[in-house]
């Protein structure tokens, strides 16, 4: 499980295809300004968030810590 953890925080920032995909909706039309800024911010969040999670989990699995 803890391996996985480690595996799982470190999959979520795609924010290059994130971005892309919701600038292609926006200009198309499928979402509106506030979607697209709801979405954006959640973006910004992840990447501000990410390495602060990995760093914790790597460092509970190079402790051999217990997770759950």
């Amino acid at each position: 499980m803890k391996k996985s953890l480690v595996i799982g925080i470190g999959l979520i920032p795609k924010t290059g295809v994130e971005l892309v995909v919701i600038s292609i909706a926006l200009s198309a039309g499928i979402i509106d300004q506030k979607v697209f800024t709801a979405i954006v911010a959640m973006v910004a969040v992840t990447v501000i968030l990410t390495p602060l999670l990995l760093k914790q989990a790597i460092g509970l699995l190079e402790r051999g810590a217990e997770l759950f």
